[in-house]
């Protein structure tokens, strides 16, 4: 469940539902890097908007690819102390 409004208690209870909190694990990982992705869609496309409209479709496509390759190659991860590519050469 996401969340927790003050209902779902009884919710679960009378469902005969257990409530479990997963922590860790891959999970953890895609759902970050999903959230960091949102945040970085939202930013770029508020400084860099497409004021083209042939151009839009193109603009939108061409995102996520470039946001991969500065995620995986440019950016210093804070765990690994250096990029995820270099850390994945260096193992």
């Amino acid at each position: 469940m996401y969340g927790w409004g003050p209902w779902y208690h009884q919710a679960l209870k009378w469902l005969r539902l257990k409530h479990q909190v997963i922590s860790g694990g891959f999970r953890n990982y895609i759902e970050r890097w999903f959230l960091t992705l949102k945040q970085r869609i939202t930013r770029f496309s508020k400084y860099f908007p497409c004021r083209c409209k042939q151009g839009a479709r193109t603009h939108v496509q061409n995102w996520p690819t470039l946001f991969t390759y500065y995620y995986n190659n440019i950016r210093i991860h804070r765990t690994l102390g250096t990029t995820p590519a270099l850390w994945e050469n260096l193992t």
